[in-house]
């Protein structure tokens, strides 16, 4: 006996005793319940783990390992196939991935319902990284059968399954006439403890409008049951709507690095013009037409003010356009006026306009 068979035994040992010494249930109490109440010990998963990695390694690498869980629940004591199943599946599998679902998973899980419906054995066939319940949980989401429990009142315990009565679904398509397909708003109206898949199926069986008429020969296109061909449609749907929505995304955020090298540009580009230079003081300015010298005022312009053109509008501006070889040049050309003069001259040429 090597040393991992002795582990094991030594485990089922143990799991045996505490067991034994373990209370008697209440009587009334079903054994299901208590069995699935209880944790999973230390000491059980190492078992459970080293039986699973027996079978696997003892097994034909070439051929597809299917676990023998019926067996491994003869070793664990209080404990069923399926339980042993799900916490090796959920918790102990090493190269099972849990977490959130990426784009690419959730695009192919919707690929497959849109061909399997809800048959979650066949597409557990095709995504072997993810657990069986991760991914009828997923696609149950995806779907909307999940129900939403703020669409449920404190006296509604939830009809999910039960059958429909009259005020119901009256209620359903005055809802649906003011609201569209708005589901999930339609059912916080409802508060009827009913899923948004549930609410879309029943519409589609009693709704006679345009929309839903089409939608249901659409529906037939996919074949198969009621609830089959519904599924394949709306696998379709919310994927369009997936895609949709990731190319808007990307839309956006390419607008928003666009805008962001845009602003750190001008950003840039204001701060090379904001930069301080020594601007020389303002000389003595002679009116045009007088040999006198007159001091400038508050309300003077100085020679780089009046020489130049009406868009630049700031000091710095004004003084970055001064460091340019062409200033000197547009310097020579032009008459300097105090601004009470160009002030009198501007008005002088619209009365002329006007009258």
């Amino acid at each position: 006996m090597n040393n991992g068979e002795q582990t094991i035994s030594m485990a089922v040992e143990n799991i045996y005793t505490r067991a034994a010494n373990s209370q008697r249930r209440p009587k009334g109490e079903s054994a299901s319940s208590k069995t699935r109440a209880r944790k999973w010990t230390d000491s059980e998963d190492r078992v459970l783990l080293n039986l699973v990695q027996s079978q696997l390694n003892s097994s034909d690498k070439k051929r597809k390992v299917v676990v023998d869980y019926k067996t491994i629940s003869q070793y664990i004591p209080g404990r069923t196939s399926k339980q042993c199943r799900e916490r090796y599946e959920n918790s102990l599998n090493p190269d099972m991935k849990r977490g959130e679902w990426e784009d690419e998973e959730t695009e192919l899980i919707l690929d497959l319902m849109s061909d399997y419906g809800q048959n979650w054995s066949r597409i557990k066939e095709h995504i072997n990284n993810r657990t069986y319940n991760g991914i009828k949980k997923k696609g149950r989401k995806l779907l909307g059968e999940i129900l939403d429990r703020s669409c449920v009142t404190k006296t509604c315990k939830g009809k999910s399954g039960k059958d429909w009565d009259e005020d119901e679904e009256l209620k359903l398509l005055d809802l649906h006439r003011q609201h569209r397909y708005k589901f999930t708003f339609i059912a916080h109206l409802m508060r009827s403890g009913r899923s948004v898949a549930e609410l879309d199926r029943k519409l589609l069986e009693k709704c006679q409008c345009q929309s839903c008429t089409s939608r249901v020969s659409k529906m037939r296109e996919f074949g198969g049951n009621f609830k089959t061909a519904w599924s394949k449609m709306k696998a379709a749907e919310v994927k369009s709507k997936l895609l949709k929505r990731n190319r808007l995304i990307l839309e956006r955020v390419s607008m928003n690095s666009q805008t962001k090298t845009f602003q750190k540009q001008k950003g840039s580009k204001q701060a090379e013009i904001a930069a301080p230079v020594d601007v020389p003081p303002a000389p003595m300015c002679t009116p045009m037409g007088t040999g006198t010298v007159k001091q400038e005022s508050a309300y003077d312009l100085t020679i780089a003010e009046c020489c130049l053109p009406t868009t630049i509008e700031s000091k710095s501006e004004a003084a970055s356009l001064e460091r340019n070889s062409e200033f000197e040049e547009i310097l020579s050309d032009c008459e300097i006026l105090p601004i009470e003069e160009q002030i009198r001259a501007e008005e002088k040429n619209l009365m002329q306009y006007m009258y």
